[in-house]
């Protein structure tokens, strides 16, 4: 049995936490709200959840733990890191996060090394839903997890088996390729969504009060991510500003260029979802399945 901790438990890091458990390892974690604590622990069965607070006790069994993984918003795990290595001149601890940007919190973490042994994780694992009553075993299985390596190569390997050992695919990646390829995976696309609904919103605003679901499935999956928290994804897209800018200019060319055409009666449609099919296809693969 090994020994993890998980800063900051809502949907993500409680859904870590629960397929720990599940696995028999000893899990502690902790909280800002004593709300949380007490959902935690009286309805989750989770004994060892402390409040950001309750110092001596968590920093307790933070030196029981051999990895810590910090599960909050992007706007602060670069200040949990630097508490993190704060706490004694050799933890004995490696740490990881589940940041949806890279380059901001890698940066910030080699500065603090060695005191901080640092390994960048962002599991391919969310959902439009958050905090810990939302969190379900098996979120992680099956995922890819994106690695960006530190200054410590033993923990870049500790990391990677952590994963791998809750059922993930890994995949080492440098923190500006992450980032880039997020804002076309992701980030981006979160915008997307809400432009979808403002759109609508702005320009045929009837439907809202329609007496009867006026939507069908293709405005429910393109709007599903419009759910998402506000506050978490306005500190991920100011972190991932520029990839974001760049996403947004390239989508703008594409979208003018399709207009243009489609009013010449010149736009390939056919050629348009044939190639999207196509892509989407190679994108969205058969869920990975570990090695037995």
């Amino acid at each position: 049995m090994s020994c993890y901790f998980i800063w900051g438990l809502g949907f993500l890091g409680t859904s870590l936490a629960r397929d720990l458990r599940k696995q028999g390892h000893l899990v502690g974690g902790c909280v800002i709200e004593k709300k949380a604590q007490e959902y935690l622990k009286d309805k989750l069965g989770f004994e060892h959840v402390f409040l950001t607070s309750e110092v001596t006790k968590l920093n307790a069994f933070l030196h029981q733990s051999e990895l810590v993984c910090v599960a909050t918003p992007v706007s602060t795990t670069i200040e949990i890191l630097g508490d993190l290595s704060r706490l004694s001149a050799n933890p004995p601890f490696v740490v990881t996060d589940m940041g949806s940007t890279k380059s901001e919190i890698m940066m910030a973490a080699r500065k603090l090394f060695p005191k901080l042994k640092f390994t960048g994780s962002h599991p391919m694992a969310g959902s439009e839903l958050s905090g810990p009553e939302n969190s379900r075993e098996g979120l992680f299985q099956g995922s890819t997890v994106y690695l960006t390596r530190g200054l410590y190569p033993e923990a870049d390997e500790k990391v990677r088996q952590f994963w791998q050992m809750l059922g993930c695919q890994t995949v080492f990646i440098s923190e500006k390729d992450h980032d880039r390829q997020l804002a076309y995976l992701s980030h981006g696309l979160h915008l997307l969504s809400c432009a979808v609904v403002h759109l609508l919103g702005d320009h045929i605003p009837e439907v809202l009060d329609s007496p009867y679901p006026p939507a069908g499935g293709s405005f429910r999956d393109m709007t599903r991510v419009s759910l998402s928290n506000p506050s978490l994804w306005d500190a991920i897209l100011r972190s991932n500003k520029q990839e974001v800018v760049d996403y947004l200019q390239n989508l703008e060319k594409l979208l003018s260029n399709w207009r243009d055409k489609l009013e010449r009666q010149e736009l390939d449609i056919v050629g348009i979802f044939e190639k999207a099919r196509e892509i989407r296809q190679r994108v969205v693969r058969q869920i990975y399945e570990p090695p037995a």
